[in-house]
């Protein structure tokens, strides 16, 4: 008797890559040049189907929660307290947010500090229905001209939701 494989979905596979056909026991996979595409090949080296990854805008961890990552866009520091990015969740999936991270670099690009470790100095003041709402703290690390440019993005901003 034949041993049954439980068939994956693209959503319960990490990363939503997506896998299409059925692979024959005395078939072998290989790949291609390209990054994001494989084909089967049969012991005679006859192709098969191909696999390629779907390239979803959001991906998915290994827990089922999906991530968004965004552009901050221009953020003065040094002048302006708090500002508001949009994140295009919709169908109110914003509500289902579970973390958000942030990246933001100094105006010369040469250092980029993580969301946790600015601690207290930079943080996520809220999620509402439409934007992530950011503050730096008034004095703190990043209230200061190594991050008053304008003209470019200060950093990203990711958000884990279900």
């Amino acid at each position: 008797m034949a041993d049954i494989q439980k068939v994956i979905t693209a959503n319960a596979l990490n990363q939503g890559a997506a896998i299409v056909g059925v692979q024959r026991a005395d078939a072998t996979i290989n790949k291609l040049d390209a990054p994001r595409v494989s084909k089967l090949r049969d012991v005679d080296g006859t192709e098969s189907i191909g696999v390629v990854e779907s390239g979803y805008d959001t991906r998915f961890d290994d827990y089922g929660l999906r991530r968004k990552t965004l552009e901050m866009g221009d953020w003065n520091m040094d002048s302006t307290g708090t500002i508001s990015v949009t994140h295009s969740l919709g169908n109110n999936q914003w509500q289902g947010t579970r973390s958000v991270e942030l990246v933001i670099r100094n105006d010369d690009d040469t250092t980029y500090y993580d969301g946790d470790r600015a601690g207290e100095n930079v943080f996520v003041s809220g999620v509402a229905a439409t934007t992530v709402l950011l503050a730096r703290k008034t004095g703190g690390s990043f209230d200061g001209t190594d991050f008053d440019a304008t003209g470019y993005n200060r950093g990203w901003v990711t958000i884990w939701y279900e």
